[in-house]
């Protein structure tokens, strides 16, 4: 009787382990290259500019040109190169949801200037 009691507990602490894991795919973020092509047609919950890159290897749903809703001004100068993690999100995104795809809706960080236009 002590053996599957053990035994019960023992797969209901695994069972918790499991459940508490912090392994979600859909939050990841993907390191990038890319070119800063300009601002785009719609403005970011703070009222700036959403910020299109062009990638210098697409995204595995063959997605050449992201949307950023959080880049600053330090880095929004056309023709600039940067390498940034991004993450999948319409947060910070208004009107960009209207008249954009939300597959190339995402937020930065981790963002460095390779090269200045």
């Amino acid at each position: 009787m002590k053996n599957i009691a053990f035994t019960l507990l023992f797969f209901l602490i695994q069972l918790l382990f499991i459940s508490c894991s912090n392994d979600d795919d859909s939050a990841s973020s993907l390191e990038v290259q890319g070119v800063v092509l300009g601002s785009v047609s719609c403005n970011t919950e703070n009222n700036g500019r959403a910020i299109s890159i062009e990638l210098s290897e697409p995204l595995d749903s063959n997605v050449e040109m992201i949307i950023i809703s959080n880049l600053t001004n330090e880095f929004k100068d056309e023709g600039n190169l940067l390498k940034l993690d991004i993450e999948q999100s319409q947060e910070g995104f208004t009107n960009c949801v209207a008249v954009f795809s939300s597959d190339i809706m995402y937020r930065a960080s981790n963002i460095k200037l390779l090269s200045k236009n």
